[in-house]
């Protein structure tokens, strides 16, 4: 068996309580979560895993997350983890991230500090005061550590929602020239249990406007995602996410364009920390795995689990890791793939000319 993608959501334990989260009526409301040996039995029976997405919950308040990524790494073989976090402590998080690397040695980890506005701004958004400085110190911590560590790509997290999107064309031009991480990626606040309801309300031609300015800086070179991977893994990477955010561009401001979704194929999956598993974080789950014994594949045999992939098969909803898990897969969207990878090589052909004509110093 073959997952495009897996999230695990190793805790709903939160040290914040973010009015905008969509799973603010999970937070902090379930004290039976996976240990680590369940986890461990979960996956061993998962088959191969390409990319394991982390969620939350805040992941890095479970002090055993190096061991459960580690888990991942032996059984699944997965070779790329993307964690996001608030960035509460450079410390603790800091910690936490030299374990992940000492403990799987073979991972490439991806590490994403949430930033949805500068300064008081950005404290406002997250109800939370000195979310900014603690996030920028964990940037700079990370950043910090990656420079003698491959490994890692120090990442920001750009959620627009209704009360900070007037600011989001700034606050990305403050990512970009300030903190310079490795990456930026640019979410939209998405519907859930959040308490906020008005946060849900952002202006498409506000979303537009910031991927405009990203698209352009990746194509000018003024911005570089990933610019310590290897040449065609980091052009493609900015050309999937340049045509993802195009994609949601399109969906907000005329409708869902036509894609075939990885979750209704069985290629993308969801384990939440009560054992609970789902295709995708917009559908129900399908069953929990204490019931199935830990068995990934006794669950998904099940009638109610085969119901719903019938059911995604027609789903008209969407979000980014919808787009980032379906887009690439030339199994599901040939043409949307081939988009993709000409992007690419569009973009490495424009990067490679401004090098080469770039000014030498004498």
């Amino acid at each position: 068996m073959l997952w495009t993608g897996v999230t695990l959501f190793p805790t709903f334990v939160c040290n914040f309580s973010c009015p905008f989260c969509a799973f603010s009526a999970d937070l902090n409301q379930h004290r039976d979560e996976l240990t680590l040996p369940e986890i461990e039995r979960v996956a061993r029976g998962l088959g191969r895993v390409l990319v394991l997405h982390i969620g939350g919950g805040e992941p890095f308040v479970r002090k055993d997350l190096p061991e459960v990524i580690a888990a991942f790494a032996r059984h699944t073989a997965v070779r790329k983890v993307e964690i996001p976090t608030n960035g509460w402590s450079a410390e603790r998080i800091g910690e936490q991230v030299r374990r992940i690397l000492a403990l799987s040695p073979r991972l490439r980890l991806n590490v994403r500090i949430s930033l949805d506005g500068i300064g008081a701004l950005h404290d406002r958004v997250r109800a939370r005061p000195g979310s900014y400085a603690a996030a920028v110190e964990t940037v700079d911590a990370l950043k910090e550590m990656a420079r003698t560590d491959s490994r890692l790509s120090t990442g920001v997290c750009q959620t627009i929602t209704a009360h900070n999107q007037e600011a989001a064309l700034a606050t990305y031009r403050t990512i970009r020239d300030e903190l310079q991480p490795d990456a930026v990626v640019l979410n939209v606040c998405r519907d859930g249990s959040q308490e906020d309801r008005a946060s849900l309300d952002v202006v498409p031609a506000r979303y537009a406007e910031v991927i405009g300015e990203m698209n352009g800086d990746l194509k000018s070179g003024r911005f570089w995602n990933y610019p310590r991977k290897r040449w065609f893994q980091s052009a493609f990477l900015n050309g999937l996410h340049a045509t993802v955010w195009e994609l949601i561009s399109r969906e907000l401001s005329t409708g869902r364009p036509a894609v075939r979704c990885a979750a209704g194929r069985r290629r993308a999956l969801i384990v939440y920390s009560t054992g609970d598993v789902a295709f995708c974080e917009l559908a129900s789950p399908v069953g929990n795995l204490r019931n199935h014994d830990y068995a990934i594949q006794s669950l998904l045999d099940t009638p109610k689990a085969r119901e719903t992939l019938g059911a995604l098969k027609r789903c008209d909803k969407r979000h980014e890791i919808c787009w980032h898990t379906s887009a690439p897969d030339p199994r599901l969207n040939p043409a949307l793939t081939l988009r993709v990878l000409r992007r690419a090589a569009l973009l490495a052909a424009s990067r490679a000319a401004a090098a080469l004509f770039q000014p030498r110093l004498t």
